[in-house]
């Protein structure tokens, strides 16, 4: 059983890194350990163990010169995490000649509880569209690219939040799944369904000159 300060742990760890990818805690925000542990209720301690972690995961920068803050995003991590996404996924997806019928089910599943989703949260709709992309590099026997894909995910859920993400991005978001499903499942055909999921990859493409003439305060270019 997890301690009770472990628990805490976990709990501020989580509260704060969904702050950070829905921009609700703004890039460049100045952090201090006492503000959080007011605002969240619970001990000093717990709290440095969450901004730890959220270093190591690049979300939380610190230098002598500007102290403890959330890290600015960086438009070229973006562009490289497009591209790395859209290689590893497609890649994957044209390896296969077919999906099991579990995976089949596991993707119908997501597809139901997305469509549930869609009246929740964004940051909700925002893992319901992670779920589906792991359990589709899983149907691929392909667990580590999924891991590979989200590792360099992290700037392009911060700049979509940033930039006004809304309900009808994940709309079309569980119209693209579905689409990819029906290609696997009903269809067979995997090179639509590859084709169809570089088209949904490439949702994530953006103006770069708009984010820097709307958020240049967030936003670091090297």
């Amino acid at each position: 059983m997890p301690s009770h300060r472990a628990t805490l742990g976990e709990q501020a760890y989580e509260n704060l890194r969904s702050a950070i990818l829905t921009t609700k805690l703004p890039p460049g925000l100045h952090l201090s350990e006492q503000d959080l542990s007011d605002a969240i209720g619970i001990s000093r301690t717990p709290i440095r163990e969450a901004i730890r972690r959220l270093i190591e995961e690049g979300l939380v920068e610190v230098s002598a010169q500007l102290g403890t803050r959330i890290a600015l995003i960086s438009l070229p991590r973006i562009r490289q995490a497009i591209f790395v996404r859209k290689s590893i996924e497609c890649a994957a997806l044209s390896s296969i000649v077919s999906i099991g019928k579990q995976d089949r089910r596991i993707l119908e599943d997501d597809l139901r509880s997305h469509s549930k989703a869609m009246q929740g949260d964004l940051f909700a709709l925002f893992e319901e569209d992670d779920r589906f992309h792991k359990h589709l590099m899983e149907a691929c026997n392909l667990s580590l690219a999924y891991d590979a894909a989200k590792s360099v995910s992290i700037e392009l859920t911060r700049v979509m939040f940033l930039m006004g993400v809304d309900r009808s991005y994940f709309e079309g978001v569980f119209k693209d799944h579905a689409g990819i499903v029906d290609l696997l499942t009903r269809k067979g055909d995997i090179p639509a369904a590859s084709a169809l999921l570089a088209e949904h990859l490439s949702g994530f493409e953006f103006d770069a000159e708009e984010i820097l003439r709307t958020k240049a305060d967030f936003i670091k270019t090297e």
